[in-house]
This record gives C-alpha cells, sequence and structure tokens, in this order.
C-alpha cells in the first residue's frame, strides 16, 4: 500500500453479471484507478483509469476473466481492454494468455551481452 496515498471502499457494482467490490487507488504519482474485485473470490475482474496523454484524456478499460492456479498465483488468461479518446474513438483488443511460469528457473546466460557486443560498444 505504501505506492498508493490513498484507497477508498467506493461501494458495489456488478461486472459482467458479477457482484464486484468497487476500490479506487490514488497513487502517490500519476492517475487514480478504479479496480473491481469479485464479491466471491476477491479476483479482480476490472480496471477503470483515465490518463492524461499529450491533450487528451484516455479512457482506459481491461476486464479480466478465465483466472488459472499457476504454482499457487491465480492469473488471468483472458484480458479485454477498451481505451477510449476524444480524438480517437474506442480501440479494442483482447489478449489470450497460452502459458505462464511461475517463480522458474532462468538459465544465468539467458540476459547475458552477446558475444559481439564488447566490438559494439567500441564502435
Amino acid at each position: 500500500a505504501e505506492e498508493y496515498k490513498k484507497i477508498e471502499a467506493k461501494g458495489v457494482k456488478k461486472i459482467n453479471g458479477r457482484p464486484t467490490y468497487a476500490v479506487r487507488l490514488t497513487p502517490r504519482e500519476g492517475s487514480p484507478s478504479t479496480q473491481y474485485f469479485d464479491q466471491e473470490n476477491f479476483l479482480r475482474v476490472r480496471l477503470e483509469a483515465i490518463v492524461n496523454v499529450s491533450r487528451y484524456q484516455v479512457i482506459i478499460i481491461e476486464d479480466y476473466s478465465d483466472y488459472r492456479d499457476v504454482n499457487g498465483v491465480r492469473i488471468p488468461f483472458f484480458i479485454t481492454k477498451s481505451v477510449r479518446t476524444r480524438a480517437s474513438g474506442i480501440e479494442e483488443s483482447t489478449t489470450t494468455v497460452t502459458y505462464c511460469a511461475v517463480n522458474t528457473k532462468i538459465p544465468e546466460n539467458t540476459f547475458a551481452d552477446p558475444a559481439e557486443m564488447p566490438t559494439l560498444k567500441t564502435r
């Protein structure tokens, strides 16, 4: 909670037919968001935020579903996103997660510089 200067309960609302708790989160920096948590399992089902990009306000709505257990962590495998601006209208996208791993071993050389990096650095 250190990243937020204010956390407020904002009541209840049905999202996609499910009763949720609405929580407004105001970060120390940036724009506040309202997040909706399923009343039965407390998983986040929606995020709503208004952010300023250039001289425009952008409304972002993300819906999360198809939660699955991945090594003890519940991960949404389906996300829909709606971005609305006065200038360009509504843009919608979906993300489907096909694979997710949590706390897996990563080989040490995964993020190593390529062999030719010393040559590139001296150019």
